[in-house]
């Protein structure tokens, strides 16, 4: 089952990463941009491996996706430190889980430190009428 393979981590990616403190450091951002097959079938292994990249370091992410085509996807993630979200990014399991989920493009990924003015995106909510 596609769910499945993203949801297990390798041995590698377990012993550098570690364990996920609460209230460590929240100053990455892995914008990851790629071309699926179909949006709704990627969405629901995104979904599934939710806790497995909150494991790693994963604190919130959006997805972005063109108005002019839904299977054109940014994901924007915050991490708690660049190093762990480029080693999740380095994981094959995680090329395995694209594969899964029908990504057809290469995925491009950027690595940025948030230098000032982020708000985490798990809380802002839409206010009514937006």
């Amino acid at each position: 089952m596609a769910h499945s393979i993203i949801n297990s981590m390798s041995l590698a990616t377990t012993l550098s990463l570690g364990h996920c403190q609460i209230g460590a450091a929240q100053d990455a951002i892995m914008i990851v941009q790629h071309q699926v097959a179909d949006y709704v079938d990627w969405k629901s292994v995104f979904d599934a491996a939710l806790a497995t990249r909150q494991s790693v370091g994963e604190v919130a992410y959006k997805i972005l996706v063109d108005p002019a085509d839904s299977n054109s996807v940014t994901v924007i993630l915050q991490w708690d430190t660049v190093k762990r979200a480029q080693t999740f990014a380095a994981d094959p399991i995680l090329e395995n889980g694209m594969r899964g989920a029908r990504v057809v493009s290469e995925p491009q990924f950027t690595f940025c430190k948030i230098s000032d003015g982020w708000e985490p995106l798990a809380e802002r909510r839409p206010e009514i009428g937006e």
